[in-house]
């Protein structure tokens, strides 16, 4: 039980630094624990076949949160950022596409690209 305490602690102390939330629904940022959510919808889905390098985990994990931050308020915004990760990393695999494409497309061009790769994934 004292381990547990200090871990929650520990935890609570981690979510305050990265987000500099108040507890009280004040985040100043939250755009970092976006990231870290991504990177571990990535580490989840390449569990059995790894195709995204290590080096690139952070990166194609902004390119993911950049394709959901450019849906809000069209008919995609409720998609999860897991479903969008799904969905890039299948097109990724069926277009041999490297980061360094994705990363030169437009937010619009990525998000357009990705779209039908929802259904798949």
């Amino acid at each position: 039980m004292i381990l547990e305490n200090y871990r929650d602690r520990k935890l609570k102390e981690l979510y305050q630094v990265i987000t500099r939330s108040d507890f009280k629904g004040n985040l100043e940022d939250d755009y970092m624990l976006s990231v870290m959510y991504a990177m571990r919808c990535i580490d989840r889905i390449q569990e059995n076949d790894p195709f995204i390098k290590e080096n690139d985990y952070v990166n194609v994990a902004k390119e993911i949160i950049r394709i959901y931050d450019s849906v809000q308020g069209n008919d995609y915004e409720d998609l999860s950022i897991e479903v969008w990760t799904r969905a890039l990393m299948t097109y990724m695999r069926k277009e041999d596409k490297k980061y360094r494409d994705i990363h030169r497309s437009s937010s619009f061009d990525l998000m357009k690209d990705v779209i039908p790769y929802i259904k798949e994934s």
